[in-house]
């Protein structure tokens, strides 16, 4: 399971790369065999964003940012490294457009 929680040269692990791409089963598969359900899943990436940050970024708010906060919890969300938008903020900014 050490290959699910390494990172690439980019700093991205695999539940980053599933939870940007909105893969929730696979994103579930990931956070239980590779992380066993613990806090760290929501690790930041060599960018300072976390995978709910991402999964907000690209839209995917019902299903996968859903999920990860019934996972790490509302704190999460709040999350913010490298700049100052949150995962709320992102949130927010695509369903404006919906």
């Amino acid at each position: 399971m050490e290959t699910l929680r390494a990172m690439d040269s980019a700093g991205w692990t695999c539940v980053l790369w599933a939870a940007e791409k909105g893969q929730l089963p696979k994103l579930q598969w990931i956070v239980e065999k590779a992380f066993s359900g613990r806090r760290d899943a929501g690790a930041v990436d060599g960018h300072g964003a976390t995978p709910v940050k991402r999964a907000a970024m690209h839209g995917h708010l019902v299903d996968a940012v859903k999920w990860i906060v019934s996972q790490l919890g509302p704190g999460c969300l709040s999350v913010t490294a490298n700049d100052v938008a949150t995962a709320v903020f992102y949130a927010c900014e695509i369903a404006s457009r919906l």
